[in-house]
């Protein structure tokens, strides 16, 4: 059986709302709804979200996590799951005085999530209480092995996501830790969450949002930890960001199905360690153990496995690059990219029956013989993305991830007019 840390809980504002609270009045919104299914959970305020997320649970339904908050994609989630109720506040609900603390069976769905999309259509991902509370006890631990085991969080990413979810959610329930309710996005906003904190304060997010904050002269208050998933960090932001800060920067890894599994300090090289208790049962095939895990899981991305618990991440399938006999991937022609002083954001990816890749870029001018240059330093010059096609913005969900629609979508509205020549 799965049960609630009291010591975690959420910050709102001044107010500290203990986890414990939180299920009181998770038992009165579960008292007092009708829902008939397993409600969509869109609330921001991971508060609001949590007691939702409990109240569910307290009437046996998981809660569906929605990968986006438009409202076309609400409607087709509630046209999948007849008779789900899109929940995005919480009622005025009755004063909740003691209530038996809620007790989750381990094989009991917590929740049904649906990856993002970055590429192709989305799929639901069912997870139960048993594989939240795994990940929940081993980031835990290594809050232990790092020193923040009493963190308290401020976060730019939303709770429906996976790391959102697991981070600023279920480590508030079932890993100690105290987060702020609301989700800053604009640098001053993130600084004055974190000021309103007083304790040991990580800074939940990821490399877009990174990038942004370093750009930005705010001043922040001291931190113990950033922590950072969604996408591989570019080792030199990395080590800017612990310059600045004045802490370690750190990256989880995982995926929608198998949740957080791996870490590592990117300034430290870019092999990645599985989680405690996490290992690899199969080291050829890359089959993981874990007791929160089914048997036979596995990664979705390629890795190069040095051995039971350490591989390195070569890239996502459909994202990998085989140029005239050669190897490499989108991803790593993109973190050469975000490497060169100017660019300042850019996406690399694989058109349709092509091998070679091509490339979104924000940068400031230059030209695309700049860029062409400076990638020849850094990779070899087979891969280098044609054409390039410069835009004043990357279409990004609340992650910072990039939907391969929106991608094509964003690359056909800037394709040259008539006359124009291609970079």
């Amino acid at each position: 059986m799965i049960s609630l840390r009291p010591d975690g809980g959420f910050w709102r504002g001044a107010q500290f709302i203990p986890a414990t609270a939180i299920d009181r009045q998770a038992l009165a919104l579960a008292t007092a709804t009708s829902w008939s299914a397993a409600p969509i959970n869109d609330c921001a305020d991971r508060a609001d979200f949590a007691t939702v997320l409990l109240a569910a649970a307290r009437r046996g339904y998981p809660c569906l996590l929605p990968s986006s908050s438009a409202p076309d994609a609400l409607i087709q989630l509630q046209a999948q799951y007849a008779g789900a109720a899109l929940v995005r506040e919480l009622p005025t609900l009755p004063e909740s005085g003691d209530a038996v603390a809620m007790l989750f069976p381990g094989e009991q769905l917590a929740s049904i999530g649906f990856t993002s999309g970055t590429t192709g259509q989305p799929k639901s991902i069912r997870k139960s209480w048993l594989a939240q509370a795994g990940v929940a006890s081993r980031i835990s631990a290594l809050g232990e092995q790092w020193g923040v085991a009493d963190a308290q969080v401020v976060a730019t990413v939303p709770p429906q996501h996976t790391f959102g979810l697991e981070m600023t959610v279920m480590m508030a329930l079932l890993g100690g830790w105290q987060v702020a309710t609301h989700r800053p996005f604009y640098p001053g906003e993130i600084a004055a969450a974190l000021a309103a904190l007083n304790g040991r304060r990580i800074l939940v997010t990821t490399p877009v949002h990174l990038r942004t904050l370093l750009a930005d002269a705010t001043p922040l208050p001291p931190l113990a930890m950033v922590l950072s998933a969604t996408a591989p960090l570019d080792p030199e932001l990395a080590i800017t960001a612990e310059e600045r800060l004045g802490c370690p920067v750190r990256e989880i890894y995982g995926s929608t199905e198998t949740g957080a599994i791996a870490s590592r300090r990117t300034r430290d090289g870019e092999r990645w360690e599985l989680l405690p208790r996490v290992l690899f049962a199969d080291t050829e095939h890359g089959q993981l153990q874990a007791d929160h895990l089914p048997p036979g899981t596995r990664l979705p991305d390629d890795l190069q496995i040095h051995d039971a618990r350490r591989f390195t991440l070569l890239g996502r399938p459909e994202g990998m690059l085989k140029v005239g006999g050669k190897r490499s991937s989108t991803a790593a022609v993109q973190q050469a990219l975000l490497a060169i002083d100017g660019v300042r954001d850019a996406e690399v990816f694989l058109l349709p029956e092509r091998e070679r890749p091509v490339a979104l870029i924000v940068a400031d001018p230059g030209g695309s013989g700049h860029l062409r240059r400076e990638l020849a330093r850094a990779i070899d010059p087979v891969f280098i993305p044609r054409p390039m096609r410069f835009v004043s913005i990357i279409p990004r969900g609340p992650t910072g991830k990039a939907r391969r629609d929106d991608l094509l979508h964003c690359w056909q509205q800037n394709a040259p007019r008539q006359g124009d020549s291609q970079a």
